[in-house]
């Protein structure tokens, strides 16, 4: 009795003193290194937040606030060359994230890379994708990071945006904070041209109406950052660890037709929110004229304030079209798909509406029952406008 009472002793001492290292592990000292202003708010040294790394792989780790002692055995079984293996440590991060312009804190994805990581039987030395971290409302927290210098890429920055400088991770804790431009909503002038390069300035004559349908965002495979130094694998296997995401999303609006106000800057847009790394947004304008002609311009910021579309007149699309000798000349304007590609006329370059619209490419689209669907697509200072062909569909078998 005596004895298992005794065992029953050391394993509550044994079960106390593993609680309390597993409550040790989970807490640090803070050692503060801030790099620019403004300072992180108090909250932002509060215990990690949840952290989910990820590899492109069938296979996904999630470690909640990566813990040194935990993270080698965990991670030690993505050995294989197919993995690059994380190296772990007992450092922790704080990164705090702001909008450069306003100073308000940031919120989305970013990506910490480890700078020149050391080589392993399978890899190359070079820069490591160590994870991809969520910002809430300005700061996110990390552990269990090897000491080195890093360098994050904001996903939620704007497209071309640079990337902050690296710095340096050391101790039990570092805090860092950088700002970074974020996307916003931009005013945006739109100049409609003819095909002749001529631009509407009188809607007038034909009674020009304009409908918002919204956008469509495709978060596509995120550009990796200019000043990565490639990390390759090493032997005849081929591969490399990233993070990607693909996908689309789109924004409808239910928006009534309007009559088009002109400007000496073109059709007021009014506010349009910008595009970042991750997400490139296609805005849609409907645009259409008292004769019924129709066509839809596709929009996609830069950040130039300025763009033109060419909106082909119905009496030129009329003349491109040839019909077959063995067909019936069937009204098909009102069928006609058309597409028109704004392009941004930016005058810090030296650009201008008479060198930029050329480039706005239009596409002509056909779908009716008497003729092969018809695609094709056309540029003012690529060629001529081409012949839209149609051909008669062969008759149905009874």
């Amino acid at each position: 009795m005596r004895t298992l009472l005794l065992l029953f002793v050391l394993a509550g001492l044994g079960l106390g003193l593993w609680l309390g290292r597993s409550a040790e592990i989970g807490t640090f000292e803070p050692v503060t290194l801030v790099l620019g202003d403004p300072p992180v708010p108090a909250e932002a040294r509060m215990a990690p937040r949840r952290v989910q790394l990820e590899v492109v792989s069938e296979r996904k780790l999630e470690l909640e606030s990566v813990d040194a002692q935990e993270a080698p055995s965990t991670l030690g079984a993505l050995s294989s060359p197919d993995f690059d293996p994380l190296e772990a440590g007992d450092c922790g991060l704080t990164i705090s994230i702001y909008d450069i312009e306003s100073g308000a804190p940031g919120s989305g994805e970013l990506d910490l890379w480890r700078i020149d990581a050391p080589d392993n039987p399978d890899w190359n030395r070079g820069d490591r994708l160590q994870a991809r971290l969520v910002v809430d409302h300005g700061v996110v927290s990390a552990g269990g990071l090897p000491a080195g210098r890093y360098r994050i890429h904001t996903l939620f920055a704007k497209r071309g945006a640079d990337s902050p400088p690296a710095f340096q991770v050391d101790g039990r804790q570092t805090t860092v904070s950088f700002g970074v431009p974020i996307p916003k909503e931009e005013h945006v002038y739109l100049h409609l041209v003819r095909s002749s390069g001529v631009e509407i300035t009188d809607v007038g004559e034909v009674q020009l109406e304009v409908k918002d349908r919204g956008w469509r965002g495709e978060s596509r495979r995120v550009e990796l950052p200019i000043w990565r130094q490639v990390r390759s694998s090493k032997g005849d296997h081929r591969g490399m660890i990233g993070f990607s995401s693909s996908g689309s999303a789109r924004m409808t609006s239910g928006g009534s037709w309007k009559e088009v106000v002109l400007s000496s800057r073109g059709v007021d847009l009014g506010e349009i929110m910008g595009d970042s790394r991750a997400l490139s947004r296609t805005h849609r304008k409907d645009f259409r004229t008292l004769g019924g002609q129709h066509v839809t311009v596709l929009l996609e910021l830069t950040g130039a304030g300025e763009y033109v579309a060419v909106l082909p007149d119905p009496v030129s699309v009329h003349s491109q079209l040839e019909f077959p000798f063995d067909g019936r000349k069937l009204d098909v304007l009102d069928d006609l798909w058309i597409e028109s590609r704004a392009v941004p006329i930016l005058s810090e370059l030296g650009e201008s509406l008479s060198s930029e619209w050329g480039k706005s490419e239009v596409r002509f689209r056909l779908s009716v029952s008497e003729y092969k669907n018809v695609d094709v697509r056309w540029r003012h200072d690529k060629r001529v406008m081409p012949g839209i062909r149609l051909i008669s569909r062969p008759p149905l078998k009874k």
